[in-house]
């Protein structure tokens, strides 16, 4: 069957990952390194007074921390397929019997869970040293994992789509740096959205950085259903655009590529 060829691409990188998984929490010491960084900031911020947007320190701490375990499962998919794509090596895979789309969401899917699993031990060291666990339930941690899966799930299409790029410009580098920026911004990924003023905080919540990034954090410390529910509407939508943006891309490409003989 078909998916057995993704599953096996999947698995026999996963398990590769695993070999090499204690170097890996090792090398993701840094995103525990960002999160002391933010405990001493905001705990300045708190300290002063100042509003912090609804959430409790424990919380925004929390909320930092799940962000930075998101991003940190988000894969260099740009700088791969755009680097494919330049090099001509993207002509080896149009005539294999599998999905390029499809080898690729496998590969970096199971690279993002060794990831999100390696930060999220450092993080979870030193967030609940200083303020114990988060106030999150339990029976609410299977929606809180689908909302993250999802959230990376989106960003692999977004930055597929704009890895395909590379198929009409040069490089596709210099768009990946502008969703990044765009993420760190509005997606929710350097502060809460609710810190930004009104007129931004109604576009960012729009967009589909939030989905990738704010409301699965916003999900993990303040779960309800009604936001689960709209993190997931979102998400599904937004998937399924870039989804259907991203094959289009690859076979408008791929006649390019022939066209120009590569």
């Amino acid at each position: 069957m078909m998916l057995n060829k993704y599953f096996a691409v999947f698995r026999t990188n996963f398990l590769n990952n695993l070999v090499y998984f204690s170097d890996i929490i090792i090398s993701y010491m840094m995103s525990g390194m960002y999160i002391l960084i933010f405990i001493f900031l905001w705990s300045t911020v708190s300290k002063q007074g100042s509003d912090l947007a609804g959430y409790s320190l424990a919380a925004m701490i929390w909320y930092l921390g799940m962000t930075q375990v998101i991003r940190s499962a988000q894969g260099k998919v740009v700088h791969f397929v755009s680097g494919e794509i330049s090099s001509g090596n993207i002509s080896n895979y149009l005539n294999k019997p599998y999905s390029y789309i499809g080898y690729n969401l496998a590969y970096f899917l199971s690279d993002a869970l060794i990831k999100l699993f390696s930060s999220l031990f450092w993080i979870c060291i030193i967030v609940l040293f200083y303020f114990g666990p988060p106030s999150m339930e339990l029976k609410y941690f299977p929606f809180i994992l689908l909302s993250i899966l999802l959230g990376i799930l989106v960003n692999f299409f977004i930055t597929l789509s704009i890895g395909f790029l590379a198929f009409w410009f040069e490089d596709a580098i210099p768009y990946s740096w502008v969703y990044d920026k765009l993420m760190f911004v509005l997606g929710g990924m350097l502060l809460p959205i609710e810190i930004l003023p009104n007129a931004l905080q109604t576009i960012s919540k729009l967009l589909p950085t939030a989905f990738v990034m704010y409301f699965p954090a916003k999900v993990f410390v303040n779960f309800s259903w009604e936001l689960f529910l709209t993190s997931l509407t979102g998400q599904i939508i937004y998937l399924a655009f870039f989804i259907t943006i991203s094959c289009l891309m690859f076979k408008l490409g791929c006649k390019k590529v022939s066209i120009n003989g590569g």
